[in-house]
């Protein structure tokens, strides 16, 4: 009975908090990119999927899910679809990655019970993280800082962003995570998924390909160099046919004849900006709070969990996740330098850093458990509580501008609150808007 009721009482804890991410799922409209996207799609997706490979982008693995799940509910489906494809799927792939997660380390009796109360935490977390920074930038100064309203409104609000900087990657997590589960796969499967990661985005496929090769240098791991070879050469082809397609070529000489080239000043600029960035990704609010629900909640992690039976012990994983993440940041900021900055650049970094860093305070928890008597379990949930229901309130009022800007929509191509370098009504967004607009299903521009 006792089972029964933890079971009950975690799934509607998990089931509230889908709720109000289906809530918002459904109010997402599209903006800026999506216009273009539902007015490139009125011929057909696979006419439009076909028309960005030939003039805009090599990078297929986007390609594909920007045309599966952005374009196809702009042209065929109700509008609410666009949401539930969007940011409502990422989601559900996110549980999926913490589910693998749960069925290898998770060692309570109730194995729902613990997946069902570590996904509402880390999906509660997940909205605060975000939302926290960017309720800052009402105070003079700290907006410019970190961007953070840019972010946060990427991250749950722009459909094209949330496919290619959350989707595309996180898939690509999970992909990873089914493959180290199964110690079985063969070249073949490895040299398929490095073709997957080589067209998924220069930055990513870069950053796996060389932090990969750190993991063979390392005598606590069991990684093969046939099978790292394998993994990078899939990598290598991907990244060679992606950078050499048509539409990456045509988008290159466009952003050539756009750009100037680097300069001293230019360089050192960039380099400035780069380490603010870098700063300001980890130490901010939002950060500082991941780590410390991480800490309180160490206990009740270890409890659950073990990972005793990982092939890589914590140490070494913290060591190499720490590598990953500089390479792919060096990556980005490099590629910056040549073309342009956008605060979506780094979307996917900051993501990943989330997880790295809630797994640093899980970590930090467990050690001063073991060193010094700390927190008992039960105090520890009641002060986690006590932060999540405070920070919700922040949450309510940060994700309600999405909310809001649904009604703002049907009287034309609102912005969003927040993106101040994407204006709907100028340049190539609102020639992508006139495409659209005299379609049924759009609003008519007053």
């Amino acid at each position: 009975m006792k089972v029964f009721n933890k079971n009950l009482l975690s799934f509607f804890a998990l089931l509230i908090v889908l709720s109000f991410y289906l809530l918002l799922s459904v109010n997402i409209r599209p903006i800026a990119d999506d216009y273009c996207a539902a007015a490139g799609s009125t011929s057909g997706v696979l006419a439009y999927m076909n028309n960005l490979i030939l003039t805009w982008s090599g990078d297929y693995t986007q390609v594909l899910f920007n045309g599966v799940l952005v374009a196809f509910p702009l042209s065929s489906l109700p509008m609410y679809f666009l949401g539930l494809l969007t940011l409502f799927l990422f989601v559900l792939l996110l549980l999926s990655i913490l589910y693998v997660f749960n069925k290898n380390f998770a060692v309570s009796n109730s194995k729902f019970s613990s997946f069902a109360i570590l996904a509402a935490l880390v999906l509660s977390v997940w909205n605060v993280y975000w939302a926290l920074p960017a309720a800052l930038t009402s105070q003079s100064g700290y907006d410019r800082l970190l961007d953070s309203r840019e972010i946060f409104s990427g991250v749950f609000g722009w459909p094209t962003v949330i496919v290619q900087y959350l989707t595309v990657p996180f898939f690509l997590v999970l992909i990873g995570l089914l493959l180290a589960r199964n110690s079985r796969s063969g070249f073949l499967t490895l040299i398929t998924t490095g073709l997957i990661l080589g067209t998924s985005g220069y930055a990513l496929a870069l950053a796996i390909l060389f932090s990969s090769l750190l993991f063979l240098f390392s005598r606590t791991t069991h990684f093969r160099l046939s099978k790292t070879l394998a993994l990078n050469s899939g990598v290598l082809v991907g990244a060679t046919f992606s950078y050499f397609s048509l539409g990456a070529q045509i988008r290159s000489e466009s952003l050539a004849l756009s750009l100037e080239d680097p300069t001293v000043n230019s360089a050192v600029r960039w380099f400035l900006v780069s380490f603010l960035e870098f700063t300001t990704s980890i130490f901010n609010v939002g950060i500082f709070f991941v780590v410390l629900i991480g800490f309180l909640i160490s206990g009740l992690v270890f409890k659950f969990y073990s990972f005793k039976i990982s092939r890589i012990n914590l140490e070494t994983l913290f060591k190499f996740s720490s590598a990953f993440l500089f390479i792919y940041f060096g990556v980005i900021s490099i590629s910056e330098l040549f073309t342009y900055n956008a605060f979506w650049h780094l979307i996917t970094f900051r993501s990943l850093l989330f997880f790295y860093f809630f797994f640093v305070g899980v970590y930090l928890g467990n050690r001063f458990r073991i060193t010094a008597s700390f927190l008992p379990n039960n105090v520890a949930t009641i002060v986690t509580c006590c932060l999540l229901l405070s920070a919700f309130v922040v949450v309510y009022e940060t994700n309600s501008s999405i909310i809001e800007r649904r009604v703002t929509w049907h009287m034309g191509p609102a912005a969003m609150p927040g993106i101040s370098d994407i204006s709907p009504e100028g340049s190539w967004v609102d020639v992508c808007w006139d495409k659209i607009s005299t379609q049924d299903k759009y609003p008519l521009r007053d």
